[in-house]
Order: C-alpha cells, then structure tokens, then sequence
C-alpha cells in the first residue's frame, strides 16, 4: 500500500531523479534522492532480484521522498515483497528503509514493514557508503523477509472461534499492542480482513498501527507477531519440539533464527549515527 497525503503528489522516477539536495555542512550531509534510488538499484541487481514496479511521492517543494518497489520473486531467496524507503534533504526526519510482505510508506511518516533501517543524514553518508551498507543488509533482509512470509502466509490456515478471538483482543490489550479506545475500531478493522482466521487478525491489528511513529509500530508489530506465534504453539499449530528446533508445517526452522524475525530490526543500533 503506497498513500500520498496533502502537500504531497505521485511523480516519475525521472523527475525524482532530477531534484537536487541543498549544500552540505560538515555535520549534516543530505545526499540526493537520486544518489538513495541509484545506491538500491546497483545492489538489488547484484543480488539477482527484479524490480517489476516502482511508485514514488515527493511534497512540493521536493525535500521528502517517499518510495516503494514491488519485488519479483528470487530463484535464489524465494522471495516476493516489496521494499519501501524514504529520504528527506531538509532535516525532516532520517534517511529509512523497510522490507516484507506488506509495506505501508505514508509522508505522513507511518512507516513500517517487517524489517527497518535508518540512517541520520551526517558527514559519512554517501552513495559509497549507502552501497557498502545496502550489500550487508540485503541478503539479510531477503532470508528474513522469506522466512517471514512463510510464518505469515501461515496464519490463513488457522480459523479463529468467537472464543480465541475474544482471548486474543484481550492479549493485545494488556500487552499494549491496542489501546483499549480503539477496539470498536479494531472490530471494524477484523471484519474487513475477510475469513476469520489468524491471517485476519494479524491484518487488523496492523491496520489499526498505521499512523503511529515509527519505533511504536516496530515495537507493536514484534510484540504482536511474537504473541500470535505462543498462541500458535499453545493451540498446537506448530511444534516445539526441543530447546534449539521448531517445526512449521514439516520444516524445521533454528529457535533462534525464528524469535529474531520478530524482535530487533536488522543492524538498526549498529547503523543509526548521531548527527
């Protein structure tokens, strides 16, 4: 999902490409939209991925970029998603980049994804750097996002009783992941995502998160991906079977690789500099 919101307006990579950032000091560098678009094109094409679809949005006076690039499907990764990032020239917010099985990049600055990363525009950040930084994070990412999709995709299977429902919602309450004002809201929000299935429920939960600042929606979505995996495993759709395994759908899948899906954003403290 892709929204422009007031001051905004959707615009051709070209002319995205053509927009020239202010001069620099010696603290704050802002790099070109263009130099972000040409970074993330070099690695994708490195790493075998094609881009089938590219949407952009840019405010008037051309400081805030946002974008979005639907992702083909990788022999090599069996990915298919979609990657969303954001840059601003004006001290507007960091430089971010999210990726997973649904984005939803707003100028609004709701901003999430399964996985985020950030960067400050200071003195270090140029296309070299971006590249470096990109071809570390990327394969990264791709593992994650197909390992999360697999976990996501997952969730249609399991129908939800009007009774797992109800424990549900008052799981996401006390654990903050919904604020107890908002569950009519919620409601609605359940009824839209079609079947009564987890599948739903992870939909309007994330619904309900969009607006939010962008470490609220990280920290909620984790939470909520982490308490619908123990309600699967309560429920005994997946398995544990021991300390270091656990098995969805007949593969098995190393405990710790599968919980950090759903905790911190890859490199997000080793990437984010001071200005």
């Amino acid at each position: 999902m892709f929204i422009a919101h007031k001051d905004t307006r959707y615009i051709g990579e070209q002319q995205v490409m053509a927009i020239r950032p202010p001069e620099f000091t010696n603290t704050w560098h802002p790099i070109a939209h263009s130099t972000l678009i040409t970074a993330l094109n070099t690695v994708i094409g490195q790493e075998g991925i094609e881009i089938l679809n590219k949407r952009y949005s840019l405010n008037t006076s051309g400081s805030k970029m946002f974008g979005v690039w639907e992702l083909s499907d990788s022999e090599n990764h069996g990915v298919s998603g979609m990657l969303g990032f954001r840059n601003s020239t004006d001290k507007s917010f960091a430089l971010g980049l999210c990726a997973g099985s649904v984005v939803f990049v707003c100028d609004n600055l709701a901003f999430s994804g399964e996985f985020m990363e950030f960067r400050r525009h200071t003195s270090g950040l140029s296309e070299e750097y971006l590249r470096t930084q990109f071809a570390n994070i990327f394969p990264k990412m791709l593992c994650k996002i197909n390992t999360f999709m697999e976990w996501h995709n997952g969730l249609k299977k399991h129908n939800v009783t009007d009774e797992d429902f109800k424990c549900l919602t008052y799981d996401f309450m006390t654990s903050k992941i919904l604020v107890p004002s908002k569950f009519s809201s919620f409601l609605d929000a359940y009824e839209k995502e079609g079947p009564g299935n987890l599948f739903s429920v992870h939909g309007a939960v994330t619904r309900m998160l969009r607006g939010n600042p962008l470490g609220t929606v990280a920290n909620r979505t984790a939470v909520l991906n982490s308490r619908l995996t123990q309600f699967m495993i309560a429920k005994n759709y997946i398995a544990v079977p021991g300390s270091t395994d656990v098995i969805i759908d007949g593969h098995v899948v190393k405990q710790y690789e599968f919980e950090d899906i759903f905790q911190e954003p890859i490199g997000i403290t080793s990437w984010i500099e001071n200005e």
